[in-house]
């Protein structure tokens, strides 16, 4: 007579098994959850300086005007720009177009170079909400143009990992050229009259 055995698993191994899911699942989401956030923070922030470049080259190569705005419906079809960063609408999103008559208004005519939604969860800071570079790339009138922005989320300008801060600032020199600044430290400094007393909220 054949006799066959069915072996699995107890309770006890079940149970066991549960145990260390819970445990790795536990401390593996927070860190997933943390990983994209920063990421998400990277991705705007290099967004940002990539645009700028596009104005600038964009600028030289036409022999045009071009300006980079913040807007509150950067996707519509005749998007607003948001100079002043007055409007609560604006959130990050931004337009960049040739502004031939360089009012920073995005006119019926005037060619769209790229436009940017919101990013999810981050909010755009600035001391000015537009930069309009000339012919020759330089910014046209850098005592109104952005000097630094500042992107936030709910983690404001905390640890996120090893020095590197949950925020993102940029800083922009009288030429027009962007940097990103992700240290603590570097981001504190933005909070000076010179920048418009940046701080995440």
């Amino acid at each position: 007579m054949d006799v066959r055995s069915q072996r699995g698993f107890t309770l006890f191994e079940l149970l066991v098994t549960l145990l260390v899911a819970g445990v790795i699942f536990s401390i593996g989401v927070p860190n997933l959850l943390q990983f994209a956030r920063n990421n998400r923070m990277a991705a705007a922030a290099n967004d940002m300086i990539t645009a700028m470049l596009l104005a600038r080259n964009e600028a030289i190569t036409q022999r045009r005007t071009v300006t980079l705005c913040a807007s509150p419906n950067p996707l519509a079809d005749d998007p607003d720009c948001d100079p002043d960063l007055s409007d609560p609408d604006t959130t990050g999103g931004y337009v960049v177009w040739v502004d031939n008559d360089g009012d920073a208004v995005v006119d019926g005519g005037e060619d769209i170079l790229r436009q940017q939604g919101a990013p999810e969860d981050i909010v755009l800071l600035g001391d000015s909400g537009f930069m309009t570079f000339d012919a020759n790339g330089y910014l046209d009138d850098p005592a109104t143009s952005a000097g630094a922005m500042l992107f936030c989320d709910p983690r404001g300008n905390t640890v996120a990992a090893g020095s590197l801060s949950a925020a993102r600032g940029i800083l922009i020199d009288p030429l027009g050229r962007g940097r990103v600044l992700s240290q603590i430290a570097e981001i504190e400094t933005l909070n000076a009259a010179d920048f418009g007393n940046l701080t995440c909220p």
